[in-house]
């Protein structure tokens, strides 16, 4: 017995005919009168006696309908419930953010939950990228964003964007956008750098040491606020997005260049913990993330490149239930 074998049995007895439930059902009438017989078969009890007027029940048969009407009004509730919560699903979602991409991303995307799917609470923790991938791997955040990472077996790993680093300095914008420097000129230029924590410290080294230079690290700091207030005092320099200091170019605060020969850029992942059970307010969330992603790059608010390659969907809860 199976949950179609009772849908179709209840239709025959509530249109009083197998030919009127074969045409409503829009299927054969012989493949309805072997359904009846099946079931008679399974259960040994006749259920539906046939006449001219139609069919009617014995008293087993309306044991069964009664029964029947009830279990599919259960599943079908549960399926609409299921499918509501797909399509608008609730709970708390954690997410890991740098704090330069905190920043300027957490609003919007606050902004963007709040209209699709209000009924997540969105929280928002930052931290450096080796720090975000540990919470990532224990499953102490659902999502988050770090900088160059490689294949991890315990996370999924989606690559959002390419966005170039820019050499940062004290003072006014002396430059046109399009100045740059050579990359092999960074080797007397004082920094102020992250510690090895960071991925952008790590990649920053890796790219000194793929063109043959040391760099001159006169200060590690770990806070974005901190490495900015250093470099506003003159203690050196350092390497950071556009969107990083957008306020302070504009305020005549900072100098940018580009590096060439080669440029120096980074690489934004979404990361995720894997063999966890399906949480649709995490997959709700991460299509969200994505769709800003696009947006921002494509009207220029986060200058880079996109890298995603095909959307998500939140539909995959409900497209396996529709055979209930």
């Amino acid at each position: 017995m199976d949950v179609r074998q009772l849908r179709y049995f209840v239709r025959i007895v509530e249109k009083r005919s197998l030919s009127r439930a074969a045409s409503d059902l829009q299927v054969s009438q012989s493949s309805l009168s072997l359904h009846v017989a099946n079931l008679e078969h399974e259960l040994g009890v006749e259920l539906l006696v046939r006449s001219r007027r139609g069919v009617a029940l014995t008293e087993c048969g309306e044991l069964l309908f009664n029964r029947a009407r009830s279990i599919i009004g259960q599943i079908d509730a549960t399926v609409e419930e299921i499918r509501s919560f797909a399509e608008n699903p609730a709970g708390v979602v954690t997410l890991g953010l740098p704090a330069g991409v905190a920043a300027f991303f957490s609003a919007p995307l606050l902004m963007q939950l709040k209209v699709r799917y209000p009924k997540i609470t969105l929280r928002i923790v930052d931290g450096a990228t080796s720090r975000l991938l540990a919470w990532a791997q224990e499953k102490r955040v659902d999502l988050a964003m770090v900088t160059e990472v490689g294949a991890i077996p315990t996370l999924g790993t989606e690559r959002l964007l390419s966005e170039t680093l820019h050499l940062v300095g004290a003072g006014p914008q002396r430059f046109g956008n399009a100045f740059a420097v050579k990359a092999a000129n960074l080797a007397s230029v004082p920094l102020v750098l992250p510690s090895r924590d960071h991925g952008t410290r790590l990649l920053v080294e890796e790219f000194a040491k793929s063109i043959g230079i040391e760099l001159l690290v006169k200060f590690e700091v770990d806070a974005l606020p901190a490495i900015k207030e250093l470099v506003r005092s003159g203690f050196g320099c350092t390497f950071l997005p556009q969107t990083a200091i957008k306020e302070e170019v504009a305020r005549g605060e900072f100098w940018t260049v580009k590096l060439v020969e080669p440029a120096l850029a980074r690489t934004i992942t979404l990361v995720r913990p894997l063999k966890v059970k399906t949480n649709p307010a995490s997959d709700a969330a991460r299509v969200v993330m994505r769709d800003l992603v696009v947006k921002l790059v494509n009207n220029g608010e986060w200058p880079g490149t996109l890298l995603i390659k095909s959307p998500v969907s939140t539909a995959s809860l409900t497209e396996h239930i529709d055979w209930l």
